[in-house]
């Protein structure tokens, strides 16, 4: 492990210029404040410029609101990736996601360019081979991937960046009040249905006593928007079963409300009889979502389970073993969508999401 923080500290010891941070497309709490507490780190520690991207729409209430906290603390806005440059930034760091995942936050175009000996990748999800970016993962300059389960967020092994760079926080900043609450949040929102590791609470330890609960319940309270609680009232009153299965859909969402999606699969795992639960939408005007999630104690598996829907035809999915989901393009499900009722369409899609769970479970 101490090998990779003085790789690390070699690497932005060395450079010279801007740097750029990233978390995965559809940013989370996890990779928020993974993101911010890496641009205090190139700050304090190395002295370094950071500029903080996202990619696709800000889709979870709580990251919406720590936007608004940060905002309004740094008086600056994080970066539209179709706004970026990448020439502009002499590193670029990957948080809470890896060159193998499917949900990078570059462009198309910025893909087919990128220059794979400026990217650092600190991450704690498994490395799926998604054959695109087989050479790429070769080519990083840095990679911190921790794979065996021993911390359960990116916002984790930040914090032992912090340590390990000794930078402790202080009750008494307001910078560190802010950064501290928001690791608090993203490793919480992360750890939703498993039990923190060793290593989960450690870090936790380190920065807890200088969060701030008010700034945390004022986010933890932040109201959901009409229609993710319409959604969600829908999506419980309706699910279907199938054997320890609860699958349920929210039907057509903005957006911006796509976090309601993780909410309903968690509180369908409440239903009595229920081990495993999906919770699917139409999410904008193009993607099919679903958000899978497992009991910690149950043999199904939210991994295996989006497995089923990796086709890449229709779907691609994948995830950890609690918690998993899967996208899939409209025109590649139903060809001529376009030309289909929503709420038909809606149906469609449903029966052939169950019907994966069918056909397993037969």
């Amino acid at each position: 492990m101490t090998e990779k923080f003085m790789q690390i500290e070699e690497i932005l010891g060395q450079t010279e210029g801007r740097i750029l941070l990233l978390d995965h497309e559809f940013s989370d709490p996890d990779g928020f404040g993974s993101k911010y507490a890496w641009a205090y780190i190139a700050r304090e520690k190395f002295k370094l410029d950071a500029d903080i991207g996202y990619s696709k729409e800000i889709g979870n209430n709580t990251t919406q609101a720590l936007m608004e906290k940060f905002r309004s603390f740094y008086h600056t806005e994080m970066k539209k990736i179709e706004d970026i440059n990448l020439d502009d930034y002499a590193l670029i760091l990957l948080l809470d996601v890896n060159l193998n995942s499917g949900n990078l936050p570059f462009t198309e175009e910025q893909r087919g360019r990128i220059d794979y000996n400026r990217i650092i990748v600190i991450d704690h999800h498994g490395v799926e081979r998604i054959k695109e970016h087989k050479a790429a993962k070769r080519l990083a300059r840095f990679e911190d991937i921790t794979e065996d389960g021993s911390i359960g967020s990116a916002c984790t092994r930040t914090i032992e960046y912090l340590k390990y760079f000794g930078l402790k926080f202080s009750q008494d900043v307001p910078e560190h009040n802010l950064l501290a609450t928001a690791l608090w949040i993203g490793m919480e929102t992360d750890l939703i249905g498993r039990r923190p590791t060793a290593r989960d609470l450690k870090s936790l330890a380190h920065v807890i006593e200088s969060a701030s609960k008010q700034v945390k319940d004022e986010i933890d309270r932040r109201p959901r928007p009409e229609q993710a609680q319409r959604a969600f009232g829908h999506a419980l009153e309706t699910y279907n079963q199938i054997g320890p299965y609860a699958i349920a859909t929210l039907g057509a969402i903005e957006p911006t409300n796509k976090d309601i999606m993780a909410i309903t699969a968690g509180e369908l795992l409440k239903a009595q009889g229920i081990e495993a639960s999906i919770a699917w939408a139409i999410v904008g005007e193009e993607a099919a979502i679903g958000s899978i999630r497992t009991k910690e104690e149950s043999p199904l598996s939210a991994k295996k389970i989006a497995d089923l829907y990796n086709d890449k035809v229709m779907f691609n999915g994948g995830g950890r073993p609690n918690a998993a989901g899967f996208t899939g393009q409209l025109r590649n499900i139903v060809p001529d969508y376009q030309n289909v009722d929503v709420s038909k369409l809606i149906g469609i899609l449903h029966d052939i999401i169950m019907g994966k769970i069918r056909d397993q479970k037969k």
